[in-house]
């Protein structure tokens, strides 16, 4: 079984710029919203290191890091905080915590961290969801990572193509109409450069004429909007079996 990374924080920004940036060094990266959604993850073990806000609401970062240290006693904790002056800093390190990183925190800082104590980790295999609407891309990147899935997320073609660049991506999500490129047409490119790939497109629009020419050209399937979350899951769990 692989060994993950856990960020978890109340900042949505924060967590999902901080998973995709491990995700793209090649790390499989777990994500919780808060100290409750944290513990859930940590009791299904095997997590190796965990960036962890202080402050947050309904369960600050120690009590949650006490708790995961009960769970996990072997687990690498690193807190975060955007108060300079904060008086669980001092607890958190005498708990065992490795360190506490400030507000905005660097990257270059969190991947020496990640380096140091994960040096050998295998790259994960990934899910990527393609869509300018953001509600839809994050419901969707949250609820797959919720099921234990590592996921990207692209807001058009172009960064799907770049994410894609980077390999290692076994199924796509992709919206068919965004700006500036179609779905299409990013799928085309990205086929290019992962041809072993698996593609499923999506509409709001069942008379889509592109619907046609993505199946000829391979897609697996084509989904409608809304969504349906279960379909999802099955087509998941059917090309990516845990």
């Amino acid at each position: 079984m692989t060994h993950k990374i856990m960020v978890v924080d109340d900042d949505t920004d924060l967590r999902i710029t901080l998973q995709e940036i491990l995700i793209g060094k090649g790390r499989e990266v777990l994500a919780a919203k808060d100290g409750f959604q944290a513990i859930e993850l940590a009791s299904e073990g095997n997590i190796d290191l965990i960036f962890m806000d202080i402050r947050m609401p309904g369960m600050d970062g120690v009590e949650t890091f006490l708790k995961i240290k009960e769970i996990l006693p072997n687990c690498t904790v690193v807190m975060m905080t955007g108060y300079a002056v904060e008086s669980l800093i001092e607890r958190a390190l005498s708990e065992g915590a490795k360190a506490c990183l400030n507000k905005p925190v660097s990257i270059d800082e969190i991947l020496e961290i990640v380096d140091a104590f994960m040096p050998e980790l295998p790259i994960a295999h990934r899910i990527m969801v393609v869509d300018d609407d953001a509600d839809l891309r994050t419901t969707l990147q949250e609820i797959l990572i919720d099921k234990g899935r590592e996921v990207l997320a692209a807001e058009d073609g172009f960064q799907a193509i770049e994410f894609a660049s980077d390999g290692n991506i076994d199924l796509i999500f992709m919206d068919i109409r965004m700006p500036g490129m179609d779905g299409v047409e990013a799928f085309l490119k990205i086929k290019q450069i992962l041809p072993d790939c698996i593609v499923v497109m999506m509409t709001g629009n069942a008379a889509e004429p592109l619907i046609e020419q993505a199946l000829s050209e391979g897609a697996k399937t084509c989904l409608g909007k809304p969504v349906s979350i279960e379909e999802i899951l099955e087509i998941v769990e059917e090309t990516m079996p845990a």
